[in-house]
């Protein structure tokens, strides 16, 4: 079988990429973290909730679902001693009125590049807050590779079986069926009723004709939605997408 790895980093690429990471990143400011809310989400002494950029965590149990606290611990770990750097990226905002930042520790390291190379969280891609995207794309790859954490037991769900009830962040894979247009964006249908939707606006990440991803097999991570009978999974860069032949 053959890969497309899209986006992927030459070595030198990987290498200037890592050597990055260890440098301090300039912080918009310095906080004190009163508790971890959960794998990506911390609670500040100045009463903000800050979410950080470029990492989703298994989700805390809800309707009597386990807990997958194993990323929250991991977090709570690396902020053990208060301080942290928070440093800012294109939006400082989302939708549910927390903050959105890179968080470093004191001695310069990144938490979510930490998270994603020790496989507690997964990647995720949400422009216009790309500026560090690189590297956490490159801290994921690796542990992707040796099977980390959430990489040793993650399922992907076939796009054929989804369920209107089966919303929240999902891996999801299934063969292109048929490419669709919208006014907002291009719809890759890898069912009836499942399509993965990349915005018009985003499309400049993946370029060329959508054409091409006909009849290919395509993985593809995060938040699945159901509206009308039919189920969409918003993608907005090609690091967060796997396409095969």
């Amino acid at each position: 079988m053959k890969i497309a790895l899209i986006g992927k980093a030459s070595w030198w690429d990987a290498f200037f990429i890592c050597a990055l990471a260890f440098s301090l990143p300039a912080a918009a400011e310095t906080a004190r973290v009163a508790r971890v809310i959960d794998g990506d989400s911390l609670r500040l002494n100045d009463g903000r909730e800050i979410r950080l950029i470029g990492i989703n965590a298994p989700e805390l149990g809800k309707n009597g679902a386990p807990d997958e606290p194993l990323a929250r611990a991991a977090l709570a770990e690396l902020v053990r001693q208060g301080e942290v750097h928070l440093e800012y990226d294109a939006e400082r905002h989302d939708r549910y009125g927390r903050t959105l930042a890179h968080v470093s520790l004191p001695d310069g390291r990144r938490a979510e590049e930490i998270l994603l190379r020790q496989g507690w969280v997964f990647l995720i891609a949400q422009p216009p807050n790309l500026s560090k995207l690189e590297i956490y794309n490159v801290a994921e790859r690796q542990a992707r590779r040796e099977q980390l954490g959430v990489w040793s037991r993650y399922k992907t769900r076939a796009a054929t079986q989804m369920k209107s009830s089966d919303t929240g962040f999902h891996f999801v894979d299934g063969t292109v069926k048929n490419i669709g247009r919208g006014p907002h964006a291009i719809y890759l249908d890898l069912s009836d009723r499942f399509s993965i939707v990349i915005p018009h606006e985003d499309w400049h990440f993946f370029g060329g004709d959508p054409k091409r991803f006909l009849g290919r097999h395509i993985g593809a991570r995060g938040w699945v939605t159901a509206h009308a009978n039919r189920m969409h999974l918003r993608v907005s860069h090609p690091f967060v997408m796997d396409v095969t032949d």
